[in-house]
């Protein structure tokens, strides 16, 4: 457990800043007297920590001004964390503040935070808990999105006012989350954090989630069903038809990219007139990490719009299928006594053992329909005979 006034290498911890069963967080001072944030990874699961490393060391290599720029991947009591930048703002939970927002300032922040995430998935990093308090705005109102690192776990809580909330990036949060996120984290991809942009903008445009209820099933079935209430009567239409696309039940049937986001924001002049010049083509003077004489895992690489790469998507059946939390397993915070509900990717030999068994119950299925279909004929022509035999009068 830190303490404030604790040096971590050559940054001594200021403050507490929360703690949630995935990670605990804390201001830094840095050796050239900035502020940074130290994310502590708590999951103690070594598969889930190499992923977080993988992840973080991958993002690490990206300068992006709607990402919160990783300067350093530090090991702390055995376990990993990640040295960001200090963002000096509010979330977008707290932008939102429960009202809805006119188009004209909507559309420039809901586009910095697509360029976010069109960033990272140029990396092929998938968020997959993306929601208002994962985006930072800073105080000169540019939105930065946190955590894009935790990958892969989700954590079951329940909030004091008795609302369930998930945090993790498998599934993440029920509010925010996909059909196939529900289903499992197989076949999962970028489409679910396409979703997941449509939930944040509906909410942006409405003061409102789009789903909502108390009980997950609740949230599950609205989910599923793309049932939610209508959007305010000014909203331009092209952002009314662009919310009901990112949230529709199908992944196939949404827009596919960031790319395709943005493309339709532009097909509207008076849409493409609110939004955002250019992305510029490097950070601001001051935001390099290696100038300041940062730790750096990776030379920075300047993500544009016009070098970013397509991912390749896999498709997922759009079926909704019955929830199944059962592949779970637990692993307690050393520090909070929180409980971190990780669900993995099922196994391919568990997968062949349920194909089999499906195989297997298909084949009883069937020897049993033959042979009451067989006892069924038999009897049939016993009675055919008796009849027969009673209507035929001898000679």
């Amino acid at each position: 457990m830190l303490q404030t006034g604790q040096r971590v290498g050559d940054f001594q911890v200021e403050a507490a800043l929360g703690e949630d069963p995935l990670a605990s967080t804390w201001q830094l001072r840095g050796p050239s007297g900035e502020r940074c944030v130290l994310r502590l990874l708590q999951v103690r699961l070594p598969a889930f920590q190499e992923r977080f490393r993988r992840s973080a060391e991958a993002l690490s290599g990206v300068v992006h001004p709607n990402l919160v720029h990783i300067r350093a991947l530090i090991t702390h009591d055995g376990l990993p964390a990640v040295i960001t930048d200090f963002v000096d703002g509010a979330d977008l939970s707290a932008w939102i503040g429960g009202r809805a927002h006119p188009s004209h300032e909507v559309v420039p922040l809901f586009q910095g935070i697509v360029r976010g995430v069109a960033a990272a998935h140029s990396e092929g990093l998938y968020h997959r808990n993306l929601k208002p308090t994962k985006v930072l705005i800073g105080a000169d109102g540019v939105p930065q999105i946190n955590d894009f690192a935790l990958g892969k776990a989700t954590v079951i809580e329940t909030d004091t006012a008795g609302a369930i909330t998930e945090i993790g990036t498998t599934f993440g949060t029920p509010n925010y989350m996909s059909p196939e996120q529900f289903r499992g984290a197989a076949g999962v991809d970028g489409r679910a954090d396409i979703f997941s942009l449509g939930a944040m903008l509906y909410e942006m445009l409405s003061g409102k989630r789009a789903f909502t209820g108390t009980e997950m099933i609740l949230i599950y079935q609205a989910v599923v069903d793309g049932e939610f209430d209508p959007l305010p009567y000014n909203v331009p239409p092209t952002l009314l038809g662009l919310v009901m696309d990112l949230l529709d039940p199908d992944p196939d049937a949404r827009p596919q990219t960031t790319a395709e986001v943005l493309a339709r924001m532009r097909e509207d002049p008076d849409v493409a007139a609110m939004m955002l010049p250019a992305e510029p083509s490097r950070m601001p003077a001051g935001h390099d990490a290696s100038a300041r004489g940062m730790p750096r895992l990776a030379r920075p690489k300047v993500v544009t719009a016009e070098n970013l790469r397509p991912v390749r998507t896999s498709p997922v059946h759009a079926t909704p299928a019955p929830l199944d939390l059962r592949r779970v397993e637990e692993a307690r915070s050393p520090h909070s006594g929180a409980v971190a509900v990780v669900q993995e990717e099922p196994e391919r030999g568990d997968r062949l053992r349920f194909r089999l068994a499906v195989l297997f119950v298909m084949v009883v299925v069937l020897a049993v329909l033959v042979t009451g279909l067989g006892v069924a004929i038999f009897l049939a022509e016993g009675s055919l005979r008796a009849l027969i035999s009673r209507l035929v009068v001898p000679a």
